[in-house]
């Protein structure tokens, strides 16, 4: 039951992007563009092989970490042949990871701690636990501005479970297919990446380092890590010799950021406290995409108290998972009362924390990721308290809910949200074959030059 339950999820995520848009049209995206899913031939050449900085006077930029992505892409496009596809389909993968790996975590945390008799209610926890998360605005409400880092959605439950099975089995096969993974998708694992995934792995790793020994008993396989962290390093070597050649570089934006510490912090402060009233615990606890649909979310934090609430026998787990919770919502909110402002504007002065001045949509990622396990954790104490045939009105209930609640992600209309550079005018484009011949004749000239595109020409739309 569990596993055709499963398959039609994975099967239904599938096929949603293909609705997004129709054959023909593109999505180029709100805060950057995806000319790399459009032409990622071209893409490869000009912004990974050699890059030029589109800021200045045509200083090269360490692009290196897109070559294997962009790679993956082109072998694509070359069987797919067309951009509708690839694009489609990368948001398939997306949707798909997203849930699996989600389901996949819940139910190994759960299959340690409770009854082997009780394996149906923990898989059905994992599923809701998944949908949740796949169908959370830290999901989808990214999608009308994705950058690459988006890939981060699956990326990070993905790595994650396969870090917790390494370090629960000791297999080093688990480790492998997550370095490799790394590699593949490397823009989203560099040193110049924008900061969520610096949000994410290093809380997700301490969660990790201290889960297994606190919960499992088990000590972690030290001389296996060194060596996964080794060749991590090695592997990464083609994109962060460059990167901190870069960021060395007196010159460069990184540089003032990384050395440059007074600086750095009075520019994050000043933007902090510029943007801190957009903080809300509110919204980070109840998560639907419009305030309209704000009662579809109220059974989540209600589960999660009937779980703590429920939790007489006081299992570390739950109670690691929610302290990891808490203090993500405090990072992803930081408005929560004046002194714990206060006490957010002196984490600027940690080398590095300036990153995160965007608080509230860095720290997004993390926090959606243990609120999705606290959910499920918690819905399986619940689970025990119920009697079979409500344990199943429950859990069609809470699926029913999260649809409702996502249906402007799952119908796709929030890609066609009114692009903010334009008049009435969506990010997804069907470009006129006139055009294509237009951008062919130009990618054939000998010289480079100067080209202005319409209707976006902002950062990176030429």
């Amino acid at each position: 039951m569990k596993r055709t339950i499963i398959i039609v999820i994975c099967v239904l995520l599938f096929i949603v992007p293909f609705f997004w848009i129709s054959p023909g049209e593109l999505e180029m995206g709100g805060d950057s563009n995806r000319l790399f899913l459009y032409d990622p031939g071209s893409y490869l050449q000009v912004n990974a092989l050699y890059s030029v900085e589109p800021q200045g006077v045509g200083k090269v930029a360490s692009n290196q970490n897109l070559l294997p992505f962009l790679i993956l892409l082109q072998l694509l496009n070359n069987v797919l042949r067309s951009p509708y596809l690839l694009m489609t389909i990368l948001n398939s993968v997306k949707l798909i990871g997203s849930f699996l790996f989600m389901y996949l975590i819940v139910a190994e945390l759960l299959s340690h701690h409770f009854k082997k008799g009780k394996t149906l209610f923990v898989h059905l926890a994992g599923i809701l636990a998944g949908i949740f998360y796949t169908l959370s605005p830290s999901v989808g409400g990214n999608m009308r501005s994705a950058l690459l880092t988006h890939n981060q959605v699956f990326l990070n439950p993905m790595i994650f479970y396969l870090v917790l099975r390494f370090l629960v089995t000791e297999r080093s096969t688990y480790m492998w297919l997550a370095l490799v993974t790394t590699v593949v998708f490397s823009p989203n694992f560099s040193l110049i990446a924008p900061p969520p995934p610096f949000a994410f792995y290093p809380l997700a790793f301490l969660f990790l380092a201290l889960y297994v020994p606190l919960c499992l008993k088990k000590s972690l396989p030290w001389k296996k890590l060194c060596i996964g962290i080794t060749f991590f390093v090695g592997l990464h070597a083609f994109q962060t010799i460059p990167a901190v050649a870069h960021i060395a570089d007196p010159s460069s934006d990184y540089y003032t950021r990384a050395f440059d510490v007074v600086s750095g912090r009075n520019k994050a402060l000043e933007y902090f406290n510029a943007t801190v009233g957009q903080g809300k615990v509110s919204q980070h606890i109840f998560l639907t995409y419009s305030d309209g649909m704000r009662w579809t979310a109220l059974m989540v934090p209600f589960v999660v108290v009937l779980g703590l609430l429920f939790n007489k026998k006081r299992q570390k787990a739950l109670m690691l998972i929610a302290i990891f919770f808490f203090t993500t919502l405090y990072l992803s909110s930081a408005n929560i009362t004046q002194i714990a402002v206060e006490l957010y504007r002196m984490l600027f002065y940690i080398p590095g924390f300036s990153m995160f001045r965007v608080f509230y949509g860095q720290w997004q990622w993390v926090h959606a990721f243990f609120y999705a396990l606290l959910f499920g954790f918690s819905l399986y104490l619940v689970f025990l308290r119920l009697k079979r045939k409500y344990i199943y009105a429950l859990s069609i209930f809470l699926a029913v809910l999260f649809i409702i609640s996502g249906w402007t992600f799952i119908n796709g209309q929030i890609l066609r949200a009114i692009h903010p550079g334009s008049k009435n005018m969506t990010s997804i484009l069907r470009v006129n074959p006139d055009y294509e011949q237009a951008l062919a004749f130009i990618k054939a000239l000998s010289d480079d030059g100067k080209i202005f595109n319409f209707p976006f020409n902002d950062y990176f739309y030429q």
